[in-house]
């Protein structure tokens, strides 16, 4: 399950960065937390 807190979504194993637009989120860049 994705947990979404801004301004960081949580996938797994991954920090995926993101950023409030205007009808969402917006992906900016991805992270191994590995």
């Amino acid at each position: 399950e994705i947990n979404r807190s801004p301004p960081f979504v949580y996938s797994e194993n991954k920090i995926i960065l993101t950023r409030e637009a205007g009808e969402g989120w917006m992906c900016l860049c991805e992270i191994s937390v590995d």
